[in-house]
Order: structure tokens, then C-alpha cells, then sequence
């Protein structure tokens, strides 16, 4: 049995329930009868030092291995305060990562990731040894139910974050040129994606003041990730698509009434939620960001393990993990389109696909499957014949409280110092208003 310390950013309104993923990787650990605490981080650890209640709380808990997932945490250096395992886990893009500068030349940090490219990213971005990197696949917790068909193609996601950045641009009345050279980083961003502003601007020589007023490659990496998403779901609306995820698809989508009709508001996060979706649709569709080159979303796994056909974008990282199996693949909104039209139209070339996923999942991507490389990579047996627990630290108060109902510590607001009752109150305030903007889901 090993004492597992687990933080991640968790947007989800509901503090008790978090995303599916999570919540198979930690039902994998209590199965296999490890004892797991977990920090769901919230929206304001993005600046600040963690509290010494916190801190306290995980060094009591003794823990045999940390996982920080994309590193998110307080600005906290677990690698010079913890005698164990540290492993910075990748599950989006390290364009995303928190407290990076802890992370560079560290040769305590391990870190994990699912993309062939990103290995030599890692690598580069923070000067460490390949040694300390391992590439593990995501794996899925939803399993392939017999429900009734209720939609033709389902797509769960984010509504990506607004940038405002053409707005900005085009306020600042630039001439022909250099609306010529943001189509141009837009352009070269789609294929350089994990270029920094320096390489940038030297690449495509740029020396416009009002190009470089609004550049910020992560703000062009959203933008140009939501016009995709938004014209590949756009192109299928009509074939009979259900929409899940933020409320941005409402509240912020204005001329894509396509779109927007197709949005289902209920709440979608948990295992049993997206297994539901998946298991009723004929084809679940992925959409992903612009940085997922090799790598592929989490959403991939789920699909194929369903009853829904998988309908995606490439990844190269397909012909690595899936070599047998012929994904259905598109490359534009009139693909995308043609490909679901396809397999709508046949439905044993649809359930071949499916059967062909399924198999595989079952076969090599399940958290058994997960568990093996990553217990060999910590040095830390993750395997005993015990009984697992679980424990949440409280968002509230950073208390330790047990999931499933039963409090550890009393959680009450009166315990709390005025300085965490005004942050409290500051994050409720600020995380009811980016819900409602789409920012956050």
C-alpha cells in the first residue's frame, strides 16, 4: 500500500465531483489499495503562496509519491520539502503549466506525458534529462453499455477561452501588410505551436509596433484553436449533433445559431456521465487544440471505449498506440462533415470501427494498463491486496474532509482567519462570473 498525493485544477461547480479522468485515476489507485489525498486546485492558486495549513495537512499524510498534474499548485517546491517522488503529470500541453521555473534544471522532478513530441518539449523546455521522462498513453474508465440510440453525433468540450485578440488588433486600424503578417503567424503557429514570442518574431521578422502591442502566442493558440473547433462542429450541426460542456457555447457564441441550438446544458464531467453520452450516440466527435500534434486528448480513449465511432483529427500519436486500426480521420470542416455523413449512412462499416476500439481499450488502455509503468518509473509499489481510502482537502479551508460523506474535520465558516474567509469570498464571487462568461466550465 502507498500514501498517493494528487493536485489538479478542478473548474467544475459541484467541489465534490471532478473531471472523469481524475476520478478514474484515483478509483484505479483506491482499487488497487493505495491511500489517496487529493487537492481539486482551485481558480485563485494561480497567484499566491500555499498556506501552512495546507502544506501541514500533506505532511501529515506522509506521502510515499506526489502527482502534480500540469503542475498545478500554490508556488510551492515540493521537490526541496518532500523526500519522495515528485512527478509533474502532462494531461494538456506544457503551454498550460503552472510554476514552470521550479521545474527547470531539476533533477529531482520525473515527469509524465502521452505524446511522442512532447518528450523532447519537456526535454528541451526545462533543461532536464530524457531519463526523467516517461510516455504513458491516457487510458479510459468508460466502458461500452447497450442504451438506446438518442443522438447522431455527440461532441463534449470546452467553449475556448475569448481573447479578443482580432478585436484588438483590428482597433488599432493596421494597414494591409500587417494584417498580411497576422495571417502569417497565424499560419506558422498552427504548425510551431510551442514557440515562444523571442523565436516568433525573429522566425517571421516582425517588427511592427502594432503586431507586437497585441502579440501573445497563447492568446493566437486559443484563438485559432476556437476557430476550429467552432467551424468543424458548425459544418456537422445539421447531421444531428448534441453539444455538452461550458456555457460559453450559449453566452458567448452569438452567429453560429447552428451551434448554439445543439447545446445541451446539463452538466457533463463524471465516468458515468460521458459514458451515458457515448454509449447513445453513433458518433462521438473530437475537436482538439491546435498544440495536440502527436498527443491526443483524453476524450480519444473514452470514445473508442463506448459504442460511439470515433471521429477525430489526426494525431500522429494514432499510428503509434492504434497501428491496426483504421481511425476514421478529417482535415477540414467539409471533411469532418463527409466522414460523419459516411458512417451515419453505414452502419456495419460504424460498428466495425467501433468493435475494433473496443478492443484495443480493453486490451491496453485501462488504468491496470496505466498502473504497471507508472509503479516501475515512481520506484513505488502501487499493487497490495488492502483496502484503499480516499481523501479531498477542502477548498473552503484546505481541511481534510473524506469523500463520500463522512467528515474528517468539521467544516465550518466560523473557523476561518478573516483573510480566508475574504479570499473565499473573492474566488466565489469571481468563479460564478467566469462560469457564466465560458471561461471556466
Amino acid at each position: 500500500m502507498a500514501k498517493i498525493f494528487l493536485s489538479f485544477f478542478n473548474g467544475i461547480e459541484n467541489k465534490k465531483s471532478i473531471p472523469l479522468f481524475y476520478e478514474g485515476f484515483i478509483n484505479g489507485l483506491q482499487n488497487h489499495g493505495n491511500d489517496v489525498l487529493f487537492f481539486p486546485v482551485p481558480l485563485f492558486t494561480l497567484e499566491g503562496k500555499a498556506s501552512n495549513k495546507l502544506i501541514k495537512s500533506i505532511k501529515n499524510f506522509s506521502p510515499d509519491l506526489i502527482i502534480l498534474f500540469n503542475n498545478f499548485f500554490y508556488q510551492y517546491d515540493f521537490f526541496s520539502n518532500f523526500d519522495c517522488p515528485v512527478i509533474v503529470y502532462d494531461v494538456d500541453s506544457v503551454l498550460f503549466w503552472k510554476n514552470k521555473d521550479i521545474l527547470k534544471n531539476n533533477e529531482k522532478c520525473k515527469f509524465v506525458t502521452s505524446g511522442s513530441d512532447c518528450v523532447k518539449l519537456i526535454k528541451d523546455t526545462f533543461n532536464v534529462s530524457e531519463k526523467q521522462i516517461c510516455r504513458i498513453p491516457f487510458f479510459s474508465s468508460v466502458k461500452a453499455e447497450k442504451k438506446e440510440i438518442k443522438q447522431n453525433i455527440s461532441f463534449i468540450g470546452t467553449f475556448f477561452i475569448d481573447t479578443d485578440l482580432v478585436k484588438k488588433f483590428a482597433r488599432l486600424n493596421p494597414s494591409a501588410e500587417e494584417k498580411e503578417m497576422f495571417y502569417k503567424i497565424e499560419t506558422f503557429l498552427k504548425g510551431n505551436p510551442f514557440i515562444n514570442e523571442k523565436e516568433l518574431i525573429d522566425s517571421l521578422g516582425i517588427f511592427s509596433e502594432k503586431i507586437l502591442n497585441i502579440l501573445d502566442t497563447s492568446a493566437f493558440i486559443q484563438h485559432i484553436s476556437s476557430i476550429k473547433r467552432i467551424k468543424v462542429l458548425s459544418a456537422i450541426a445539421d447531421l444531428g449533433l448534441d453539444l455538452y460542456g461550458t456555457s460559453g457555447w450559449v453566452d458567448n457564441l452569438n452567429f453560429y445559431p447552428e451551434i448554439t441550438l445543439s447545446y445541451c446544458p446539463q452538466q457533463v464531467y463524471s465516468i458515468q456521465h460521458n459514458q451515458d453520452i457515448y454509449n447513445s450516440s453513433k458518433i462521438g466527435i473530437s475537436v482538439a487544440h491546435i498544440q495536440a500534434n502527436s498527443a491526443f486528448p483524453w476524450r480519444i480513449t473514452d470514445i473508442m471505449a463506448s459504442n460511439a465511432c470515433l471521429v477525430s483529427d489526426y494525431h500522429s500519436d494514432f499510428d503509434v498506440y492504434f497501428p491496426n486500426i483504421k481511425i476514421p480521420i478529417y482535415s477540414s470542416p467539409a471533411e469532418a462533415r463527409e466522414v460523419c455523413k459516411d458512417f451515419l449512412n453505414n452502419e456495419n462499416k460504424r460498428l466495425d470501427i467501433v468493435t475494433a476500439c473496443q478492443e484495443v481499450i480493453d486490451e491496453k488502455f485501462r488504468f491496470e494498463n496505466v498502473l504497471k509503468i507508472l509503479e516501475q518509473f515512481s520506484g513505488v509499489t502501487l499493487q497490495s491486496e488492502s483496502e484503499g481510502t480516499v481523501f479531498v482537502l477542502s477548498q473552503k479551508n484546505i481541511i481534510e474532509e473524506q469523500l463520500n460523506g463522512e467528515d474528517k474535520v468539521e467544516i465550518a465558516q466560523n473557523k476561518l482567519s478573516w483573510k480566508n474567509k475574504l479570499r473565499y469570498k473573492i474566488w466565489k464571487k469571481l468563479d460564478k462570473k467566469l462560469r457564466k462568461k465560458g471561461i471556466i466550465p
